[in-house]
């Protein structure tokens, strides 16, 4: 099955119930739909870069996921009829069943490597 992976903006004042909930309803659409969860990971509340539906902050969470088009379309319809989602985005990763890639850490959680002056990077005292 393919993979594919989505972020979700949820509103600031959304509590860790409704998240757990939420995250509960994206396992069970996978499973009706013969999808897997890879990863999921909560990235926090962080400010917005212009308001949406009246909020300037927004918790972010991560799905990384193998499934079809239809489970898909099917995870998006609920994020439409959720009142706690501001914005969702969901992105095809590959057209094979991957889960090692879906396991790794997302780009937004990998540790950072430092530049050294080796590497071409110039030096400044703050």
């Amino acid at each position: 099955m393919p993979s594919y992976e989505t972020t979700v903006i949820t509103k600031a004042s959304t509590s860790e119930d409704l998240i757990q909930a939420l995250k509960t309803k994206v396992e069970s659409v996978l499973q009706a739909h013969q999808g897997e969860l890879g990863n999921f990971e909560d990235w926090g509340m962080r400010r917005l870069s212009f308001d949406i539906l009246k909020e300037n902050r927004g918790r972010y969470l991560y799905f990384g996921y193998t499934g079809n088009s239809a489970t898909v379309a099917e995870l998006e319809r609920n994020f439409r009829i959720n009142e706690h989602v501001v914005r969702f985005l969901s992105v095809h990763l590959s057209d094979e069943e991957d889960m090692e890639l879906l396991k790794k850490p997302s780009p937004m959680k990998r540790p950072k490597k430092a530049l050294s002056a080796e590497d071409g990077a110039d030096s400044y005292d703050a």
